[in-house]
């Protein structure tokens, strides 16, 4: 189970905000066979004076309508697979949301199974 934390400018409507995650879950979903039930997302809108992204950063241009992913995951996945998570969410994010694919910043996180506890002071995942 993922945990997104995804931050943006904020004033975008209700909607907008749904299908971003509607999105990203649907993705993390078909890329990297995360079950269709296991959402863990944090949606942080910010004011403009707190989300700073240079632009050109590394050769790409922003505007603002940037969205920054935070992803954590579990460890183990392949760099083939990472990489095509990050195609494919710039796909379907600027396709459902209509914005730039450069408009969309990902981080991926490996975080090996001891590190996780969704509750009850247990490594949840180190249970299966």
């Amino acid at each position: 189970m993922p945990h997104i934390r995804i931050s943006l400018l904020e004033g975008k409507p209700a909607a907008f905000l749904q299908t971003l995650s509607d999105s990203i879950q649907g993705t993390l979903v078909e890329t990297i066979g995360v079950a269709a039930t296991d959402r863990f997302q944090i949606i942080e809108e910010l004011k403009p004076s707190h989300l700073h992204v240079s632009s050109p950063l590394v050769g790409v241009t922003h505007t603002e309508n940037v969205i920054i992913l935070h992803i954590s995951l579990k460890a183990g996945r392949s760099l083939a697979t990472k990489k095509h998570l990050y195609q494919q969410l710039a796909i379907n994010l600027s396709t459902n949301l209509s914005i730039k694919k450069e408009d969309i910043i990902i981080m991926l996180v490996d975080l090996p199974a001891e590190n996780w506890s969704f509750g009850s002071g247990m490594a949840t995942l180190l249970l299966d």
